[in-house]
């Protein structure tokens, strides 16, 4: 063998290796990958060793299925007596669909963060500030209505909404200007 042989023999058992391991995929648990071939959804990887095609398939999400818990402090919201309270909510939600939530919204937790203040603002501005103080359970159940009904599109699960702060917003000092 020349030595010319030799350096394409091994540079052809470098690709074939490069191509090996480029193919094997492995998920771990409590995640799944979405897979495309060539730009178009194929197939969903579940978690253990899997194989993809190499340079037509990639991977084009991970998707963690585990719970996630966030706090979302919403600021301050007017009631229908124009009061200002400010409101935070505790919320946990689970990706049921990885396929869903990869391609049917472009950030599932900002859009469930939109959803979440449109709500209570509609919610908190159409009662008035005594209601709203008198009823967490109420604004509870509807967000967790409200959340359930449209995340339930992406491929998301909202689990409990908990209203974790709701407070009336004390009015600043009123400056007086010395003259009575």
């Amino acid at each position: 063998m020349t030595t010319g042989t030799i350096v394409l023999l091994v540079a052809g058992a470098a690709v074939v290796v490069a191509v090996a391991v480029r193919s094997v995929r492995v998920v771990p648990q409590q995640r799944m990958d979405v897979v495309e071939r060539l730009g178009r959804y194929q197939r969903t990887l579940k978690p253990g060793l899997n194989f993809l095609v190499p340079m037509v398939e990639a991977v084009r999400s991970k998707v963690d299925l585990r719970e996630h818990s966030v706090v979302m402090p919403l600021g301050p919201m007017a009631t229908v007596d124009s009061q200002l309270v400010e409101l935070d909510l505790a919320l946990r939600f689970r990706v049921i669909d990885p396929v869903r939530a990869t391609y049917e919204v472009a950030n599932f937790l900002r859009a469930i963060e939109n959803v979440c203040e449109i709500t209570s603002r509609t919610l908190i501005g159409s009662m008035p500030l005594t209601s709203a103080l008198a009823s967490r359970g109420d604004l509870n159940r509807a967000l967790a209505a409200a959340l359930d009904d449209i995340t339930g599109k992406w491929g998301v699960r909202v689990n409990p909404v908990a209203v974790r702060r709701l407070d009336p917003v004390q009015a600043p000092f009123e400056q007086h200007s010395g003259k009575e």
